[in-house]
């Protein structure tokens, strides 16, 4: 990784690492959404040894480290702010089966020489803050055990209804943000270099894996950052999770705020 590139990014983690864990306790539809990522990797038996990437204030990796003590959990991240917040929880919650370290995901092969993974799962898109995609799954892929099994969720290139409301207020800035070459992240105030992918560009950086299974979120559900919003729907935010259900369905699938991907290597 670019090292100016990764300072950039962890700066803008480390920073939000004091108020990540406040603000999202309280938002229930992100809660909503990484509960079914978690079943998602929850869908078949856990195995020996997992890896996350950008394990963030450390959430998900206490979560599975809880519930699977047999099963030696490490999660990767590349601010060391979120990292020292991860580790308090895990110690908080004594847990000797999980090692978390200060890696970026390029890095892994060489970071990892021995250790090779059964499962690496990647939640709410730490992947589109790797400057070179390919470069990033290759590295997953070395030291992911053969048929061994990526869960990846990435934030979407193109999700419909920002770009919709955007456009009827003739808020085109906003609008066609997402299709900048780089993105800048959720925040309009703070800059983090992205990349945005769309689903064809996915699959084809993932060429050496089959799909099992794929997903997308918020395509009429409010995405994370619109809980607000889901409030004001009241019951109705409820039909529109069903209805999403049924969208991922039809091509529309790919219309989500995130897109969710099971690979299997070949």
């Amino acid at each position: 990784m670019n090292q100016n590139f990764r300072n950039e990014v962890s700066a803008y983690y480390d920073k939000e690492a004091c108020s990540y864990e406040d603000r999202h306790m309280v938002n229930e539809t992100i809660n909503r959404i990484r509960a079914d990522f978690r079943k998602k990797v929850l869908a078949e038996p856990m195995p020996a040894m997992v890896l996350e990437i950008g394990v963030g204030v450390g959430f998900d990796i206490v979560y599975f480290a809880e519930k699977y003590p047999h099963t030696h959990f490490y999660g990767i991240d590349i601010s060391e702010k979120m990292l020292e917040e991860a580790q308090k929880r895990v110690d908080s919650h004594q847990l000797k089966n999980v090692t978390l370290r200060l890696v970026s995901v390029e890095e892994l092969p060489a970071f990892f020489k021995t250790e090779r993974f059964d499962l690496i799962y990647i939640f709410f898109g730490a992947l589109n803050t790797v400057k070179n995609f390919q470069e990033g799954v290759d590295a997953l892929t070395l030291v992911l055990k053969p048929h061994g099994r990526v869960l990846g969720t990435f934030v979407n290139k193109f999700y419909f209804w920002e770009f919709f409301v955007h456009f009827v207020k003739f808020k085109y800035k906003i609008a066609f943000r997402r299709l900048k070459k780089v993105w800048g992240g959720y925040s309009l105030k703070y800059f983090v270099p992205s990349y945005l992918y769309y689903p064809r560009k996915i699959k084809k950086t993932f060429k050496k894996y089959k799909i099992a299974y794929r997903r997308g979120y918020s395509i009429s559900y409010p995405a994370w950052y619109q809980d607000s919003f889901r409030k004001k729907l009241g019951k109705f935010a409820e039909r529109l999770w069903r209805f999403d259900n049924f969208l991922n369905k039809t091509f529309f699938w790919k219309w989500g705020e995130y897109v969710l991907f099971d690979f299997r290597k070949k």
